[in-house]
């Protein structure tokens, strides 16, 4: 004896749904659904589907998301086959918060402003700032800064803590020259990441394409901020003056690449996924006042403007 599966089946659609060229007569296309498989009381598949979803969102603290795959059997004696491919986090983005802001800040009062961000909403509670050191950074030097991220990152994972990642070049290229070959691992407790140019080096920027998973996974920020932008315009600023005046006075001038900076009051940090504008504001300025007040003042002139 088999078993039948009349509710697992395949729709059949004329090829004049599926190809712009003249079907030929009599011929049809045959099309799997997943209709049947989740209806199926036989498989019993969507109190399974629940249950996992529950226990990936408990685990990962967010709603998740999850690929599988089901091998159905003929034989009554043999069970059905179900197989978890992936399970992993969805956009942690804040879809509901707009700023409304898309006016860069002066930077006297930000630290980091661009008009080339990802992401959405505050990133909180950030004390720690890691950055590259421009003057004294070679891209040759690149490989050999992964280890030194690396633990860092560890450290800050065994803290409980997060930071800022300001970093020249394409952060995770493997290509030679091109930036640092960091893996996510590398760099996962990171929660803004600021990637800028290359002194002297025309490099595209990759904008995180190479972690862009995990950055709308975990609902991390992603600051491009070039000196010269796409239609040659200044679109935004870092400011590693002040970073390096955040150190102590007996290591400011020394060769280290690899810099640290602590604060006692967490950032302020900004993205409007609306405008794409991001700011990273100078303390003790803030961002209602600096930003957001002058970012509705101009939207204000210019629509008294519009009337006239």
């Amino acid at each position: 004896m088999t078993r039948e599966f009349s509710n697992f089946k395949t729709s059949m659609l004329t090829g004049a749904g599926l190809k712009k060229s003249a079907p030929q007569a009599g011929v049809k296309k045959q099309v799997v659904t997943m209709d049947g498989a989740l209806h199926c009381q036989d498989l019993n598949l969507k109190p399974l589907l629940k249950s996992l979803l529950k226990i990936g969102s408990d685990g990962f603290e967010c709603p998740v998301e999850i690929e599988f795959a089901v091998n159905l059997s003929n034989d009554p004696q043999v069970d059905h086959e179900f197989v978890l491919l992936q399970t992993r986090p969805m956009s942690m983005w804040k879809s509901d918060i707009h700023h409304g802001f898309d006016t860069l800040p002066e930077s006297e009062v930000s630290i980091i402003s661009t008009s080339r961000a990802l992401g959405n909403g505050p990133v909180m509670n950030i004390r720690d700032i890691v950055f590259i050191d421009p003057d004294n950074f070679e891209p040759s030097q690149a490989q050999s800064l992964v280890p030194v991220l690396a633990g860092l990152n560890q450290k800050f994972k065994e803290q409980g803590a997060h930071y800022l990642l300001i970093v020249p070049g394409r952060i995770g290229t493997q290509q030679e020259n091109m930036g640092i070959p960091v893996q996510w691992s590398d760099i996962c407790e990171t929660r803004c990441i600021v990637e800028t140019d290359i002194q002297g080096m025309d490099v595209p920027p990759s904008e995180g394409t190479h972690f862009f998973q995990n950055l709308v996974s975990f609902g991390i920020a992603y600051f491009t901020v070039y000196k010269t932008g796409p239609n040659n315009t200044d679109e935004g600023h870092v400011d590693h003056s002040w970073l390096k005046q955040m150190l102590p006075a007996h290591v400011r001038s020394n060769s280290e690449v690899v810099r640290t900076v602590h604060l006692e009051a967490p950032l302020e940090i900004v993205v409007d996924g609306v405008t794409g504008c991001g700011v990273v504001m100078r303390p003790p300025h803030e961002f209602s006042i600096s930003v957001a007040q002058q970012s509705a003042f101009n939207n204000m002139d210019g629509y008294q403007h519009s009337r006239l």
